[in-house]
């Protein structure tokens, strides 16, 4: 990992994890070495997310988001499961709806990564067409190169 990319997977992690950057701040000051280490070895989700980021900055914020709401609706489960078991069904309720809206929010983010891949894929596929239509067009040419490749030019 570059020095780029590891300043860009630290400033990721302070985005997903800001308690375990906090914690890593400090084995970056002391041990450099050992914090990038550290860095590559824990966290190949924010390799692809470094990559991610300079391939597809839109992708990359939706990305972002998703882990970020996903974190979000994980944590209002737990806070549920603490009013159940606490008997508090008003502030159940209130996760409850807290809930609803980021679950809905993530579906929406995911619907437009879905769209994003898909257009990504559409693209993808009409290169492939073009290039296959062009191997047509050469055909003949392309036969003869590869006929001299293995064969050796003609006489």
């Amino acid at each position: 990992m570059s020095d780029e990319d590891l300043d860009a997977a630290y400033g990721i992690l302070v985005r997903l994890y800001p308690n375990m950057a906090e914690k890593l701040e400090a084995q970056r000051d002391e041990d450099p070495e050992k914090f990038k280490k550290t860095l590559e070895r824990s966290f190949p989700r924010i390799r692809f997310l470094v990559q991610l980021q300079k391939r597809d900055p839109d992708m990359f914020e939706l990305r972002m988001q998703d882990i970020s709401l996903d974190q979000q609706t994980k944590q209002l489960v737990k806070q549920m499961r603490e009013a159940r078991k606490a008997d508090d069904k008003k502030l159940y309720k209130e996760y409850y709806e807290q809930l609803e809206t980021k679950v809905a929010e993530q579906f929406d983010v995911r619907q437009q990564i879905r769209a994003m891949e898909i257009e990504a894929l559409k693209k993808k596929l009409e290169e492939l067409e073009q290039s296959l239509d062009d191997r047509d067009d050469d055909r003949k040419d392309l036969i003869e190169q590869r006929i001299n490749e293995l064969a050796g030019p003609e006489w």
